[in-house]
């Protein structure tokens, strides 16, 4: 009898060639007695299966084929991705502000986030204090910040 991972599996496949479940649960262990699985190969195994014995299980050509079709793409995909799975890929460096790496105190961290404030009597000093500001953050928070600043005034 076949182990609750190879059914499982199976089924999957299965489902993945958009077969019936129904359909699927009794034809896997149609499958199995046929020799058309072994054991961690299966879906290789489907794939290099001729038809006519697809046909003896499924009786069906039109579902005979779209099993096969599937089963030689999807043992193409894991052929593939093995093959990439060698070579690890490179990490990607996280994103930190300057001086991210530093402990601050609670006081000089609250007065880091603080908000800048300009003095709006003179438009062009600051209109170039804002082109100077550089502000890091999520767009949930900025959102946040700008409500804070228009319930203000």
């Amino acid at each position: 009898m076949a182990s609750i991972t190879e059914v499982q599996s199976l089924l999957r496949f299965l489902k993945e060639a958009k077969v019936p479940i129904p359909l699927a649960m009794s034809k896997v262990q149609e499958l199995k007695k046929a020799n058309l699985t072994k054991y961690t190969a299966s879906i290789e195994s489907l794939s290099k299966a001729p038809l006519p014995k697809l046909l003896a299980i499924f009786q069906d050509e039109k579902l005979a084929k779209q099993i096969l079709s599937t089963a030689k793409r999807v043992s193409k995909k894991r052929t593939s991705s093995s093959s990439m799975s060698l070579t690890p890929a490179p990490k990607k460096a996280k994103y930190a502000p300057s001086g991210a790496g530093e402990q601050l105190s609670p006081a000089d961290l609250e007065d880091a986030l603080a908000l800048p404030t300009f003095d709006v009597s003179n438009i062009e000093d600051a209109e170039a204090e804002i082109n100077k500001t550089v502000l890091y953050t999520n767009r949930a928070p900025l959102v946040v910040a700008f409500v804070v600043q228009l319930l203000k005034h």
